[in-house]
């Protein structure tokens, strides 16, 4: 595994095992992550984007607009991308 599992992350070792084995794979694929609330799902998944040099983006309710533009403000500062941060309506 090119990346190890964090050692703060207790458990967990069948769904990082799983997420590290998509990412492995060539090309495009979708992981759906399923759980009850509050257990750490999106914790889990910020961990393995930090640890993969990857992005995380989690959608909130806000209208259409508000969304594309957060998204845009995240995917510009991630990538430090000037173009972007102007381009956000």
């Amino acid at each position: 595994m090119p990346f190890s599992k964090p050692t703060d992350l207790i458990d967990r070792d069948r769904a990082w095992a799983t997420l590290t084995q998509q990412y492995e794979r060539p090309g495009p694929s979708l992981v759906l992550m399923l759980g009850r609330r509050r257990v750490g799902k999106s914790w889990l998944l910020t961990r393995f984007a930090q640890a993969t040099g990857g992005f995380y983006y989690q959608a909130t309710r806000m209208t259409e607009r508000e969304q594309l533009r957060a998204l845009t403000l995240a995917l510009a500062a991630h990538f430090d991308d000037a173009a972007l941060r102007h381009t956000a309506f």
